[in-house]
């Protein structure tokens, strides 16, 4: 009998698991981008600190929800290993923390840890205005798509990528963030920008194709 530090009920495969994980990665850059384009007007109202703290803590609740006692059956490691991860080595401590913890419990966790250490900051900077309904409204919005979606995405994609791969992958954000800043906020880039991203672009296909390729998504 296994000792139960690391074991966790297995989920069965589900839509995520089936995904390419370039796919993941790109819908989450999406995600995290239209979240930013919604956030602009929030960070004008709250403030930095306070739209960060709203962010989180409403991507906290919403996991939180969907996931119920999940979060509550991690083992003392499992929590150690995520409470590391909202600090540093992003990338290759969520991949870590993917492959030990299954299903979505290692995020919510690593969520309402990061709620918590925001707080002083944002209620200071923000005050009353955080509890105002319009607020929440566009908060619990961009908390999902600034956080919730795009992290359980990439959480996915890093079970079966590449850090490197990951890595590279992401270097797509400025040119995603040039479309919808285009599309939403009608905001254009100069051609030199432009020619940058493109350069950019064609790193990451090339890095899509490898690791698609026998082996490529090994780390």
């Amino acid at each position: 009998m296994s000792s139960g530090d690391d074991s966790l009920p297995q989920p069965r495969a589900g839509l995520g698991q089936r995904v390419p994980p370039p796919v993941l990665v790109f819908g989450g850059i999406v995600s995290v981008q239209l979240g930013a384009a919604f956030a602009k007007g929030l960070v004008v109202e709250l403030g930095a600190a306070g739209t960060v703290l709203l962010r989180v803590a409403s991507a906290a609740l919403l996991l939180g929800a969907l996931f119920g006692r999940q979060p509550l059956r991690l083992s003392r490691r499992q929590l150690g290993m995520v409470i590391v991860s909202c600090w540093a080595g992003y990338i290759l401590l969520s991949q870590r923390v993917g492959r030990a913890v299954p299903g979505s419990a290692g995020l919510t966790v690593a969520m309402a840890v990061a709620a918590v250490v925001l707080m002083p900051v944002g209620v200071a900077g923000a005050g009353a205005r955080l509890l105002e309904p319009d607020t929440v409204l566009l908060g619990t919005a961009v908390g999902l798509l600034s956080s919730a979606i795009p992290y359980a995405l990439e959480m996915e994609a890093l079970r079966r990528l590449s850090a490197r791969a990951f890595g590279i992958l992401l270097s797509l954000e400025p040119a995603v963030g040039a479309v919808v800043g285009l599309v939403v906020l009608r905001e254009t880039l100069r051609p030199r920008e432009l020619g940058g991203i493109a350069l950019v672009v064609v790193a990451s296909a090339g890095v899509t194709h490898a690791a698609s390729q026998p082996g490529g998504g090994a780390p």
